[in-house]
């Protein structure tokens, strides 16, 4: 089962992305993005093996602050 969930999990990251948001955002916007990621990273932590989860962490530099947008598979450009 955590097998499934891991696997689950990745699939849903390939759908992710990661932008660094320069403009500032609404209070409740910024709010529901952090309940998400703060979730996103526990669920990983959870359930993903380590070297996923350390691959994540390793993305984002230390000094640059990313918020993470769950997105559906659309993307618009």
């Amino acid at each position: 089962m955590k097998k499934f969930v891991a696997e689950l999990i990745t699939s849903m990251l390939d759908n992710i992305i990661i932008d660094v948001i320069i403009t500032l955002l609404p209070i409740d916007y910024v709010f529901f993005t952090m309940i998400s990621v703060i979730l996103l990273v526990f669920f990983i932590l959870c359930f993903a093996k380590r070297p996923l989860a350390t691959k994540i962490s390793v993305q984002a530099p230390p000094n640059v602050t990313v918020i993470v947008l769950v997105t559906p598979q659309a993307q618009t450009n």
